[in-house]
């Protein structure tokens, strides 16, 4: 089959509700305000946080005590402030809304 750029794709979005962006952008600028990176696709339902390591960062019991179900995914390094530093990756699974 020869490529034609003229022939699109169809793209396939879930539609995302206007409760579900607002609880999207509060949970970030949270964990943002707690010391974590939102690494994930913004509105998408499953969030991504990195937190630092070398922090005693109390944003995944916060999380938790908010009734989140909060998986460790691993650990991994971030440049901050021009070196590596090791940061846990936490996921949330946001409600559907």
């Amino acid at each position: 089959m020869a490529f034609n750029p003229q022939r699109t794709e169809p793209v396939v979005k879930r539609a995302v509700s206007e409760t579900q962006k607002r609880l999207w952008d509060a949970l970030h600028q949270y964990c943002r305000q707690l010391g974590g990176a939102v690494v994930s696709v913004p509105h998408h339902r499953t969030l991504r946080i990195e937190i630092p390591r070398s922090e005693n960062s109390m944003l995944a019991t916060k999380l938790a005590q908010a009734g989140y179900m909060v998986h460790h995914c691993g650990v991994t390094s971030r440049i901050a402030g021009g070196a590596f530093t090791s940061v846990d990756v936490l996921e949330i699974d946001l409600p559907k809304c």
